[in-house]
């Protein structure tokens, strides 16, 4: 499926990142090519952020993979202390080898501050994480509103959104009403919000030559990537595409074995024998979402992937499937049972035909028709 160009860039998000004062370039210290003049070393780095409780078993797990990656070199915790609560952002905790140590504060503008003393050494992200759950308390609106501040007005390469079933709701035709609570105490209604114009918008490609990035001349950029190496050469110019990875659905066959329906698919992290960390669906795939230069979004089929974040893979975990064991085995609605009708989901994208599950699809099988948006 694809989107004509610039339809979801004539949506500005809920919140665009605050015009930046300019900040000194990646390094201060130029080197010189042979002959060619002045070539300005520009960086880009990996970074995760995760967000939750503490208390949580997952986000301890998410926390420990974090912990693990030696080659990611920011890492943030946000605690929400509970599930029922809206995540702040103003007292991030860095995530290091064996602690959470809790960053400090000056400003009102905890993330900023963070990006500005951590982070300044780096002028885009080549990888980007953010793991949270899907039933955290008013997370669409927490996202929608910082999701700009978190990456920091910053390029990146690839942006990884590790949210349990966030395939119901982050999808390209349905807006919706997103509730939450500014600074303030104040209750704010997000209406007629469509998460995917937003998301992808907020992640559409930026050039780093910007006064608030790093002012470099692409010709004379010599750029080093997250594991130091200069591939690619020059750090982003606008016109490179952005991969975005997240929750795909997945099909379940129903009692009768002839049915099929899809689920949005939840998400999970596992270790393999020998203590190796494997990011985990029920199916071992993931949507890829591929946002260009002009504006087009283009979602793929369900994909599989070596590296999803950190030269972390991508597995099949079959005891994520909801309601999909011998004792609950999916079933069929009482109105289905009524009409004897087999409900199949429809093929959201017939070149090239695939059976699998589709980014619009909901659980009753029923979907919207992605060429039709």
């Amino acid at each position: 499926m694809e989107w004509p160009a610039g339809q979801n860039a004539g949506n500005p998000p809920q919140r665009d990142p605050a015009p930046r004062t300019p900040r000194p370039r990646t390094h201060e210290t130029q080197t010189t090519s042979d002959g060619d003049g002045d070539h300005c070393h520009c960086q880009g780095h990996r970074l995760a952020v995760v967000i939750g409780p503490r208390s949580d078993k997952s986000i301890q797990g998410a926390l420990a993979w974090v912990q693990s990656l030696a080659n990611v070199q920011h890492k943030i915790y946000f605690d929400t202390k509970s599930i029922d609560r809206q995540p702040a952002f103003d007292k991030p905790l860095l995530i290091e080898a064996n602690q959470l140590t809790p960053f400090a504060v000056t400003t009102a503008d905890a993330i900023q501050e963070f990006l500005d003393k951590k982070c300044k050494d780096c002028c885009h992200w080549d990888e980007a994480v953010l793991v949270c759950h899907g039933g955290q308390k008013n997370i669409w609106y927490a996202l929608l509103k910082n999701l700009a501040g978190l990456l920091g007005d910053r390029p990146v390469r690839k942006f990884v959104l590790w949210m349990c079933k966030s395939a119901l709701e982050f999808c390209p035709k349905h807006p919706g009403t997103y509730e939450g609570r500014k600074p303030d105490g104040t209750v704010e209604k997000l209406q007629h919000v469509n998460l995917f114009e937003q998301i992808t918008y907020l992640l559409r490609p930026k050039d780093c030559s910007s006064s608030t990035r790093c002012s470099c001349t692409h010709n004379n950029c010599v750029c080093r990537n997250a594991d130091g190496k200069g591939n690619p050469a020059h750090c982003p110019d606008g016109t490179e595409a952005v991969t975005l990875l997240c929750a795909a659905w997945y099909s379940v066959t129903l009692q009768d074995d002839e049915t099929r329906i899809s689920r949005p698919a939840p998400l999970g992290l596992q270790q393999d024998a020998q203590g190796n960390y494997e990011l985990t669906s029920p199916d071992g795939k993931l949507r890829e979402v591929t946002i260009s230069a002009d504006g087009s979004v283009t979602t793929a089929k369900p994909t599989t992937s070596n590296d999803v974040f950190a030269g972390t893979p991508l597995k099949e975990d079959e005891g994520l499937k909801d309601g999909d064991t011998e004792s609950t085995k999916g079933r069929l609605s009482a109105e289905q049972r009524k009409k004897k009708t087999k409900v199949e989901a429809p093929n959201p994208d017939p070149t090239p035909k695939y059976d699998g599950p589709t980014c619009c699809e909901n659980t009753n099988g029923e979907g919207c028709q992605p060429d039709a948006l």
